[in-house]
């Protein structure tokens, strides 16, 4: 059975993983994490940690989104937690090429989504996996999002 394959994957936007780190983060850093509407940064916190733990065979992320996890990390001297991070994502990086491309200007101008988002987008429905993100832009698209606690929820059923 290849990766994914018979069960449901959950394509994780970058923004999830600043929730394992935001303690080492300095503040002017930490201030630009901020919890969606009616929830306080712990409740977010233990959320993300306990939707990237539980499901973490099942959680994939984009080698754009992981690189830009990179530029983060290595300009906060977080090289070794970059590391790890990758070490753990290793086997479950996916990416587009460039026959996608075109689908993905598709979509950035269907559902009004910049290029990271579409990347997202495309790369999910490429590989047939359910977007958990924070991102409200997910909302507009037909695939939509599941937050990390509706992800979370959707184990649980199974």
């Amino acid at each position: 059975m290849r990766w994914g394959e018979g069960i449901e994957m959950f394509l994780t936007d970058a923004n999830l993983f600043l929730w394992e780190i935001l303690d080492m983060l300095p503040e002017p850093e930490r201030s630009k994490v901020t919890p969606p509407p009616g929830k306080t940064m712990e409740e977010v916190k233990e959320e993300v940690i306990q939707f990237l733990s539980e499901a973490e065979d099942r959680i994939s992320i984009t080698d754009f989104n992981l690189h830009s996890l990179g530029i983060m990390f290595f300009r906060l001297s977080l090289h070794s937690q970059f590391i790890a991070l990758a070490h753990r994502l290793r086997d479950r990086v996916i990416s587009l090429s460039p026959e996608d491309f075109e689908r993905l200007a598709e979509v950035s101008f269907q559902f009004n989504l910049d290029f990271d988002d579409a990347y997202q987008y495309v790369a999910a429905e490429k590989y047939n996996c359910e977007i958990v993100s924070f991102d409200s832009d997910f909302d507009r698209t037909d695939k939509g999002r599941l937050t990390p606690q509706q992800a979370l929820e959707r184990l649980m059923r199974k």
